[in-house]
């Protein structure tokens, strides 16, 4: 089983999360079992926003029943956020794991710094928890990679251990652009 261990954590103290397992989403609703805190089942929705010009990002929503709407980083849903179709800013997975021993859901974001080419990328892990005002993803670590990258979701498979999501359009490197290319999106129109 797959251990990644990320200082430091929110809580001061070191988180371990273990062997982290992709959830498989399809566009529309996905049931998910086991996804509650409690054991329970959630509907998890896997919507495409078209933004124009060919080009768009996934959006994500969760609701469980009986419970209501879990809380997502910002608001009610979260999305990708591409730079351009090949190009992400911020690549979002949900994933089943343990952390410090007990199940969890978790919800883990790659986010690169603006701009094109290979910039400074923050990988965040939230997990699902219980919060005053009902289910929402509390943040459970943090940190900074420790080398740039030009796309999200190649940062995102590297910090995770998590395989590329099947519909990954990029270049299949370590840092998210071909081998011997000019290291800037421009390069590639």
């Amino acid at each position: 089983m797959q251990k990644i261990e990320l200082k430091p954590s929110v809580q001061g103290g070191q988180q371990v999360i273990f062997g982290p397992q992709p959830i498989p989403l399809h566009t529309g609703v996905n049931r998910i079992d086991r996804f509650a805190p409690d054991g329970g089942q959630a509907d998890l929705s896997s919507a495409w926003q078209d933004d124009g010009h060919g080009s768009g990002h996934d959006l994500f929503a969760a609701d469980v029943p009986g419970v209501g709407t879990v809380g997502m980083p910002g608001g009610n849903s979260i999305s990708d956020e591409p730079l351009h179709d090949y190009d992400m800013q911020r690549s979002v997975r949900f994933a089943l794991g343990r952390v410090d021993g007990k199940p969890a859901t978790l919800l883990l974001l790659a986010t690169r710094g603006a701009g094109e080419g290979a910039t400074t990328t923050t990988y965040q892990v939230f997990r699902l928890e219980q919060m005053a005002g009902g289910l929402g993803f509390a943040l459970v670590t943090q940190r900074t990679l420790p080398r740039p990258f030009c796309n999200a979701d190649i940062a995102l498979s590297v910090a995770s251990g998590l395989p590329l999501r099947i519909s990954y359009r990029g270049p299949l490197t370590q840092d998210g652009f071909a081998a011997g290319e000019n290291r800037t999106v421009s390069a590639l129109r």
